[in-house]
C-alpha cells in the first residue's frame, strides 16, 4: 500500500504494507468488503464507482513461492489472513446440471489421462530393444 487505505480489506493492510501470491494463492476482498459492495441497496450499479482514497498494487507470480526460514518465523507474519473469508456468503449452489457436467469432464479427463498413458506405453514397447 502506498498511502491511504485499502478498501478491500479495512484495517488489514497499512501504508508500507506488501503483498505478495503465489500462483493458485487465494485472495481478494474480506467477507465485509464483498458483502458490501455485493448489496444494491448500498451500491449504486448503475455507474463505476471512482476510489480515491489510497493507492495499492501488489505483487502476483506464476511461480510457486518457497518461504525461507527467517520468512516463516517473522514476528509480522499475518498468521490468521484466512480468516477474513469466514463469513463469506456461499453464492453458487450447482444444479443438477452442473453436477453431472462436471461429473462428465472428470470421466474425460480420466480417459485423457488413460490414453496419453496407453501411448506413452505403447511407445516404449516399440522403443524397446
Amino acid at each position: 500500500l502506498i498511502c491511504g487505505e485499502y478498501d478491500a480489506k479495512k484495517g488489514g493492510f497499512v501504508p508500507g504494507g506488501a503483498s505478495l501470491h503465489s500462483c493458485m494463492t487465494p485472495h481478494g476482498p474480506d467477507s465485509d468488503t464483498f458483502k458490501r459492495h455485493s448489496d444494491p441497496e448500498q451500491v449504486d450499479t448503475s455507474k463505476p464507482a471512482f476510489f480515491d482514497g489510497g493507492l495499492a498494487f501488489m505483487f502476483e507470480t506464476t511461480y510457486m513461492l518457497g518461504l525461507t526460514e527467517a520468512a516463516i518465523h517473522a514476528p509480522n507474519r499475518e498468521l490468521t489472513y484466512q480468516q477474513c473469508w469466514q463469513d463469506m456468503p456461499t453464492n453458487f449452489e450447482p444444479t443438477e446440471e452442473h453436477k453431472q457436467e462436471a461429473l462428465a469432464q472428470q470421466e474425460s479427463n480420466h480417459l485423457l489421462a488413460w490414453r496419453a498413458d496407453a501411448a506413452d506405453s505403447s511407445k516404449k514397447r516399440k522403443t524397446a530393444p
